[in-house]
């Protein structure tokens, strides 16, 4: 069938489905763009205290298994479920090294490693933030571990991490 303009006229049944399917790609395109910037990971939370630690000196390490950072395994942090940051700051020389930070009994924190390379330099600085979101069974323990990546000797000259979490009404200690 064609109209009066020449322009094809579809049955109705036809021109429901069409209506149907346009109504359906619509909806998906609303959907996809309202999402647009955010991951299934994006953390939002109320965060009410804050831990900051650094290191008491140079410590230098040529094992390629990762072992805790002196100085850097946490007492307890009541995070209630909220999730955790942690932005850890290193001044290093020598051979490339690799950083994790661990909840005790929990696993690892996002992203799961990070490698840090002087590349030769007397002394680089790096800096990033272990992440975590929603914890059903929140750690009560933190630690951060490193690793030589080749073998050979790595000096960790200093060192400072701030955490930021959502305590328990407060208190930095599980009760």
């Amino acid at each position: 069938m064609i109209d009066r303009i020449g322009i094809p006229r579809l049955p109705s049944r036809w021109a429901r489905l069409v209506g149907a399917l346009v109504a359906v790609g619509l909806a998906v395109a609303i959907a996809v763009s309202a999402r647009a910037g955010r991951s299934p990971e994006d953390i939002q939370t109320h965060v009410d205290s804050q831990m900051v630690r650094r290191s008491s000196g140079p410590v230098s390490t040529s094992s390629t298994e990762f072992h805790r950072v002196p100085g850097f395994s946490f007492l307890e942090l009541c995070t209630v479920r909220q999730g955790i940051s942690a932005t850890f700051s290193v001044e290093l020389s020598g051979a490339a090294a690799e950083f994790r930070m661990i909840g005790v009994g929990r696993g690892l924190l996002f992203p799961h490693s990070v490698r840090f390379d002087p590349l030769g330099a007397s002394r680089q600085s790096f800096s990033f933030t272990f992440v975590r979101g929603y914890l059903r069974l929140p750690p009560t323990s933190y630690q951060i571990e490193w690793r030589s990546v080749s073998g050979d000797e790595v000096t960790l000259r200093s060192a400072t991490v701030q955490i930021l979490f959502a305590s328990e009404n407060g208190r930095f200690g599980c009760q």
